[in-house]
């Protein structure tokens, strides 16, 4: 029996039991379309969806290790959006489309909120049902390091996403490079089959970007 499939990264808890994560304010930079590597683009960005920052200071998405690609360092995870302009006036959305277009008008400049990372523990689906399929056989995996991946092609509940999830087959031990390292099992009702898809575990950062977020403007 499949998991309930929730979408992306959600917050579990702050390292100090926080129950509400803090959110800061960014921008997206004038024309910026969501791609995923090996999809496509004009995705439209959604909450639960991992951002890294630009060389302006604008978010993007992170992309994970889809395609044989690298994984990114994340910065944080999207939280909420402010309105945008939809080429006529400022609109609000539960998402914000790819190549929405502002110009130099910072009236209109959209905005998302996001949560750094290192703030705290996140939940997340995993992507697969081979490499674990018992509860003994994922906490077997915590401690360990793997990457996230954006699923977009397989994105069939939510179309025009970029449908983050965990990729458990990368799990190493020792490996740096790899995005996120795993705190645990959900103890949430919805772990009900771990043979099963869409397993939830807990993850922290493993590969972070904050360092560039506190550089940003220098």
């Amino acid at each position: 029996m499949d998991n309930v499939k929730r979408y992306g990264f959600r917050w579990a808890r702050g390292y100090n039991r926080n129950s509400h994560p803090d959110v800061h304010e960014f921008p997206v930079t004038s024309g910026t379309n969501f791609t995923v590597s090996g999809f496509g683009t004009n995705l439209n960005l959604n909450v639960g969806d991992p951002v890294r920052l630009d060389v302006n200071g604008g978010v993007v998405l992170a992309g994970g290790n889809e395609n044989a690609a690298t994984s990114q360092a994340p910065f944080g995870i999207v939280m909420g959006f402010g309105p945008y302009f939809n080429g006529g006036r400022m609109v609000r959305g539960t998402v914000l489309p790819s190549g929405v277009t502002y110009g130099n008008s910072i009236e209109r400049q959209s905005k998302v909120l996001v949560t750094p990372f290192s703030e705290g523990i996140w939940e997340i689906d995993v992507n697969d049902i081979v490499t674990a399929t018992t509860l003994l056989g994922y906490q077997a995996l915590v401690g360990e390091n793997c990457d996230h991946q954006l699923a977009a092609a397989a994105a069939s509940a939510v179309p025009f996403t970029a449908n983050p999830v965990l990729a458990i087959a990368t799990h190493n031990p020792a490996t740096t490079t790899l995005s996120m390292r795993i705190f645990g099992v959900s103890q949430t009702f919805e772990n009900q089959d771990f043979a099963g898809q869409w397993v939830k575990l807990l993850v922290t950062v493993n590969k972070g970007a904050e360092a560039f977020y506190t550089n940003v403007g220098t």
